[in-house]
């Protein structure tokens, strides 16, 4: 049964966006948000309601606001359908507060799997994923529009989280946190990137990609997106291939395309190993924070699965391990 307040909300855009609510069928896909596909021969569409406390309206609001930004200038981004009033994003109130509503044409293509990846796929991914790096260098948000958040500031990267006895993995995380605080943030490395744009955020129509769910996206380094394409890739990569074989495949291919599009400077390479440890720390984080292991949360406790990717995780990081060559899927 459909929660009352999303019910609610529904109703209420319905109105403001003009679609029929029982004619709605509820997506996979949404980590947080709630989606709802619309599939009419004529209005073929998407809606997303985003739960109460997981983003703001102002963190909508200019999520929304860059998204279209990308698509006015011709990225391969979905694109956001105004309401009836034009707004972007409609505000409706529910008995669990404000709830954010927002609605986009439905993506052309299907979700690429791994069985799409190829040369060609890569070179396409880091084409658009150069385009809007290119196209964030000069994105200034409105005045009336709050800025998204820093990439420090990821619920997934908060200290507190990792249990207080892991020494070791703390100090590396500090060690790893100051580094990429200390870089300088210039226009060609530094700017609203998308965070999350791996194969199950993109949709391939014959050679054409869409991406999609830039619900995390924040303020960070351009070479954070290449960490989290090539890190979630890998966990894909054929059987008879290694790690790093897959790696340097992936790698050139997609650079040959993203170079098409933007410029990085040569030390960007440099960067990445340390941009795919902060990965991996985003996924040993987001586990503690799923067994709540640094407050009432026990280890002991897990099922055997679990400890074994908590350890390995753990001693991925307590030995600095190189990310291409040590890791593995933890959520299969």
């Amino acid at each position: 049964m459909t929660e009352h307040w999303l019910q609610t909300a529904l109703e209420e855009a319905s109105t403001l966006y003009g679609f029929v609510v029982n004619k709605l069928v509820k997506l996979g896909g949404g980590y947080e948000n709630k989606m709802f596909g619309f599939d009419a021969t004529e209005n073929r569409l998407v809606v997303r309601v985003t739960p109460p406390g997981h983003k703001t309206q102002a963190e909508v609001k200019a999520e929304m606001n860059w998204l279209a930004y990308l698509s006015e200038h011709d990225a391969p981004v979905v694109r956001v359908i105004p309401s009836q009033s034009n707004n972007l994003v409609e505000t409706v109130d529910t008995d669990a507060g404000a709830i954010s509503v927002v609605c986009f044409e439905w993506a052309p293509g299907h979700l690429v799997t791994k069985d799409d990846f190829s040369p060609e796929l890569f070179q396409t991914w880091g084409e658009a994923v150069g385009l809007m790096h290119r196209l964030t260098k000069d994105y200034r948000p409105p005045s009336k529009v709050t800025g998204r958040i820093q990439w420090y500031d990821d619920e997934y990267l908060r200290r507190a989280w990792i249990p207080s006895d892991q020494e070791r993995v703390l100090e590396r995380f500090d060690a790893l946190m100051e580094y990429f605080k200390d870089k300088p943030t210039s226009r060609d490395s530094f700017g609203l990137i998308h965070q999350d744009v791996h194969h199950a955020n993109l949709f391939l129509d014959d050679k054409r990609l869409t991406i999609l769910d830039f619900d995390d996206c924040a303020y960070g380094f351009f070479v954070f997106d290449i960490a989290n394409a090539l890190g979630f890739s890998i966990w894909e990569k054929p059987e008879s291939m290694t790690n790093r074989e897959f790696a340097d495949i992936y790698l050139k291919h997609f650079m040959v395309g993203y170079q098409r599009e933007n410029h990085l400077n040569k030390l960007w390479a440099e960067d990445l190993s340390k941009a795919l440890k902060l990965f991996e720390f985003i996924h040993y984080i987001a586990l503690n924070m799923d067994y709540d292991l640094a407050d009432k949360g026990s280890f002991d406790a897990l099922d055997e699965r679990s400890k074994q990717i908590l350890t390995k995780l753990r001693r991925n990081i307590e030995e600095d391990l190189s990310y291409i060559e040590s890791t593995f899927c933890p959520y299969r």
